[in-house]
């Protein structure tokens, strides 16, 4: 039998719903308004296309803005 280990993360995909997962993307913006989605998605164990998914209802909702362009910008946390 083979065991594959999976990279330990303070955070798991599947284990964090999309309400707290876009909870925990927002906090990580407040912390430092230029990380990316790349980042995140590290971080988080997610998909670079899952997170830009909750940059995308966070920017709906009214709880981030971008300031800049996409290389040299940075969010905006609204609160």
């Amino acid at each position: 039998m083979i065991k594959f280990k999976r990279p330990v993360s303070d955070f798991s995909g599947s284990e964090i719903g999309s309400e707290k997962s876009s909870e925990i993307i927002f906090g990580m913006f407040s912390k430092n308004n230029k990380i990316n989605a790349k980042q995140i998605a590290g971080q988080l164990n997610l998909s670079s296309r899952a997170v830009e998914k909750h940059i995308a209802k966070l920017k709906v909702n009214g709880k981030l803005k971008r300031i800049g362009s996409a290389k040299g910008g940075h969010w905006e946390v609204i609160d």
